[in-house]
């Protein structure tokens, strides 16, 4: 079946043909890119009721292979429980870290905002964003090569804490700001941050500190470790390790026995 283009003003239409079945006068349908030169008409409100039902669960990615952080897939997987309508800033709840993260994913293209069929518009999720969301619990907090090399990248403060859930801050204006904008988060323990005694400044999401914490305990408790052996043990990028470390010591879990080498208390 062909549909035809036309212009009308300034806009283009889709003409229909009246055989296809199931659309009505004034129904909306949602265009959507599958690839370039590739479209579909998809029906938002006759798709929903059917995704949970008849969509196959699809197979698992392997963690190295995804395109986002852990955290940003929390986000994710959030948004896509919730109906179209809730995925406001107001609807969805979320921290200063989540609106922080979800700026950065909406400029990667996981996802959109539209003020189509909303009023005041509500947060989507692109195709990839969707699939991703929907398999399930397969994300290894264990950063892949391409990750830890793309931290040499330069990002902003709020950026670099919202893809990876942590970052070190080195200037003391930067500082000030993740501060006062982290209040809450830091006074209810969502994000954790310290001062080292480098004088710089170590903060990370409380996930990516129980993820770390858990992992590094049992290394600790077998013998004295410094830096560099913790994270060729565990796969990570030395700087999200001396991030969990710095946090580790601030909270009592571990000590620095010597510079740079660390135990359990």
């Amino acid at each position: 079946m062909f549909v035809r283009v036309v212009r009308q003003g300034e806009n283009l239409v889709l003409v229909i043909p009246k055989e296809m079945f199931g659309v009505k006068d004034g129904a909306q349908l949602e265009l959507v890119e599958i690839k370039p030169g590739i479209y579909s008409l998809v029906s938002p409100d006759a798709l929903a009721p059917q995704v949970k039902k008849e969509a196959p669960l699809p197979a698992e990615i392997p963690s190295e292979k995804l395109p986002v952080s852990f955290e940003e897939l929390g986000l994710l997987k959030k948004m896509a429980a919730m109906p179209m309508e809730a995925r406001t800033i107001k609807g969805m709840g979320l921290s200063g870290a989540e609106q922080m993260m979800l700026n950065v994913l909406k400029k990667r293209g996981f996802i959109f905002f539209s003020e189509k069929k909303y009023p005041g518009g509500v947060y989507g999720l692109s195709r990839e964003a969707y699939e991703m969301a929907t398999r399930g619990s397969f994300f290894s907090p264990v950063p892949s090569p391409a990750e830890r090399l793309s931290e040499k990248k330069i990002l902003t403060w709020d950026e670099h804490l919202a893809k990876y859930g942590y970052v070190i801050i080195e200037n003391e204006v930067e500082a000030r700001d993740a501060s006062m904008r982290l209040e809450q988060e830091l006074r209810t323990g969502e994000v954790l941050g310290t001062r080292g005694f480098d004088k710089k400044y170590y903060v990370a999401q409380k996930r990516f500190y129980s993820a770390w914490n858990e992992k590094i305990r049992p290394l600790l408790m077998e013998k004295m470790l410094n830096l560099d052996q913790v994270a060729e043990k565990l796969s990570m990028s030395e700087v999200a390790a001396r991030v969990a470390l710095e946090l580790m010591r601030e909270q009592g879990e571990i000590i620095e026995k010597k510079k740079g080498w660390y135990s359990t208390v």
